[in-house]
């Protein structure tokens, strides 16, 4: 006799089951979603950390020179345009690392002080790596309470574990309701229903890339639409005085 047939002969016990697996259900296809995830957040994370020092040594190095060349092939009449757009996508990329930092510093910071004071071990590398993860949104977190979670629980037990998740929870609280809301936005020059609506379209279009440069790509589209736009309006202006 089968043990399990025991579950569908009483109710409750049924009912049970039926839960039990819709919970088993809910939970494969829970995992199956965080791996996906994980593995392109980490792959973009990893491709990001190999080709950024690459491109920003070549702009160090060859910076001016490159953009010497480039302005050779600029006609006159657009050159103005074109200097604006450059200007301000290097503006935009500078205010976007910028607050990109802070976010993860204010992050780093608050995670690796509380660390230091309940006696988390390796506190300083655990709330680096809380900081940095924090770059990724909602994956980077997950990732940090389960490395954090690990080393506590390691070291210092359930009562460890509780508290350490709880850091890094008090962690995004921080990052969700005062540096995101307030901070991010001004550093961008931003409102903050803005930043939250074009994450939000960020993520559906491209995913954890959209999550993470979709506000960078709406202030490079701005800025572009803005500067040929102003310059545009000069030159018809111009050329209209000519006219007359």
């Amino acid at each position: 006799t089968d043990p399990l047939k025991v579950f569908d002969k009483v109710p409750i016990l049924n009912k049970f089951k039926i839960s039990l697996e819709t919970f088993e259900g809910s939970s494969l296809k829970f995992l199956a979603y965080f791996k996906e995830k994980f593995y392109s957040s980490f792959t973009m994370l990893f491709g990001l950390m190999l080709f950024v020092p690459i491109i920003t040594f070549i702009l160090l190095k060859d910076g001016s020179k490159i953009k010497r060349e480039m302005f050779k092939l600029i006609p006159n009449k657009y050159f103005e345009i074109t200097v604006g757009i450059i200007e301000g996508i290097n503006k935009s990329f500078g205010n976007f690392t910028y607050a990109k930092a802070i976010q993860s510093l204010i992050v780093a910071t608050v995670t690796t002080v509380l660390f230091i004071i309940f006696n988390v071990p390796a506190a300083l590398l655990l709330g680096l790596l809380c900081g940095l993860l924090n770059i990724i949104p909602y994956i980077g977190p997950v990732i940090s309470m389960v490395a954090v979670g690990f080393v506590a629980f390691g070291n210092l037990g359930i009562e460890g574990f509780i508290i350490s998740e709880l850091i890094v929870l008090f962690g995004q609280l921080i990052d969700n309701v005062i540096t995101q809301p307030f901070i991010t936005p001004k550093l961008m020059h931003h409102h903050p229903l803005t930043v939250l609506i074009i994450t939000l379209i960020g993520a559906k279009i491209a995913g954890p890339t959209g999550l993470i440069l979709g506000i960078l790509f709406f202030s490079v589209i701005k800025v572009i639409y803005a500067s040929v736009y102003k310059g545009l309006s000069v030159i018809y202006s111009r050329e209209k005085e000519n006219i007359k």
